[in-house]
């Protein structure tokens, strides 16, 4: 059985990536396994160990295992590990971290704690699963909007302290 620890679609080569955190002699790993949405055929050579070689400017850290990862647009990627993450580039290879108040990156960056990436998120560490919701579905799913009008209810609350009782009343 081939499990995925971690999954992303790149709109811009029409592709899937898909992530499985292995060992191989005895030594953690990340596969990267990239599959084409038109034939959903593998790309040939994959899967591939992730590390530099594949993606240039990718941290060490995130080589041994990866919990999640996030496609933001633009070309890029959040990649969870534990308490830390780190951004990266797809398409010019380079990973690097956002600072808000100069609204700039720094390139080629180490990861950061997620507390310091997403200071408003309620939580700080294991972020194992996320998703990114197309504007095909964002325009056209009443499941999507229902979950947004719960998301804007909520803004400028604690996240952390609602509760399912308040969320189905919203229903």
């Amino acid at each position: 059985i081939y499990k995925v620890d971690a999954a992303f679609y790149y709109n811009r080569i029409n592709s899937y990536y898909l992530f499985k955190n292995s060992q191989i002699n005895n030594k953690d790993i990340v596969l990267i396994s990239i599959y084409d949405n038109v034939n959903h055929k593998r790309r040939a050579g994959f899967p591939k160990i992730l590390n530099k070689q594949v993606w240039g400017n990718y941290p060490d850290e995130f080589t041994t295992h990866i919990d999640s990862i996030l496609y933001i647009g633009n070309d890029s990627i959040v990649i969870f590990k534990k308490n830390k993450c780190i951004f990266y580039n797809l398409k010019d290879q380079y990973s690097y971290i956002p600072n808000y108040n100069k609204k700039t990156i720094l390139k080629n960056a180490e990861p950061i704690y997620i507390s310091k990436a997403f200071p408003k998120l309620p939580f700080r560490k294991n972020i194992d699963a996320c998703a990114n919701i197309d504007p095909y579905t964002i325009k056209y799913s009443r499941q999507y909007n229902i979950i947004q009008n719960i998301i804007n209810k909520f803004i400028g609350k604690d996240i952390s302290k609602i509760n399912n009782d308040k969320i189905n009343k919203i229903k």
